[in-house]
């Protein structure tokens, strides 16, 4: 991590969609080349005041689906940005692409953007890859059985 604080995060919901997939593909018209890294964004309105933070202690978003927190990508980057027609400034959060699945998390969907406090965040299970079904959560009571076991 290249500092001893605390990881700065941020949580928003994936408006609109149902599957992991469709947040991939809403991505993919935004790919671009950032310093030199494969990236793509997410808009958000106001560029947030920790952002400083955030990039100093390899923030991630963790995006909130179907009412659980389920996967992370590692920000990169801020930009604000105005498009032609836009009345106002926009924030690009800048991220990796790849996606990293995490423990499910219950949590209900939120308006814009908050930050995600590092013992709030659940831990990463593996790395995201579209169209896998190997990442299908098991039932609510496997899951909670998987867990009092060590085994997820």
């Amino acid at each position: 991590m290249g500092n001893s604080g605390m990881r700065v995060n941020l949580l928003k919901t994936a408006a609109g969609l149902q599957e992991i997939d469709q947040l991939v593909e809403r991505q993919k018209p935004n790919r671009m080349n950032y310093e030199g890294q494969k990236a793509t964004y997410a808009y958000t309105r106001y560029m947030p005041k920790r952002y400083d933070e955030i990039l100093r202690t390899d923030g991630s978003i963790y995006w909130i689906l179907k009412g659980r927190i389920q996967m992370r990508q590692k920000i990169l980057g801020f930009e604000m940005t105005k498009d032609e027609g836009d009345a106002f400034e926009w924030c690009k959060i800048v991220v990796d692409p790849q996606l990293w699945m995490t423990i499910a998390k219950p949590k209900k969907a939120i308006q814009g953007w908050r930050y995600l406090d590092e013992k709030d965040t659940p831990a990463d299970r593996y790395k995201y890859v579209a169209g896998a079904t190997a990442g299908e959560e098991p039932p609510e009571e496997m899951a909670a059985e998987l867990k009092r076991l060590g085994l997820l």
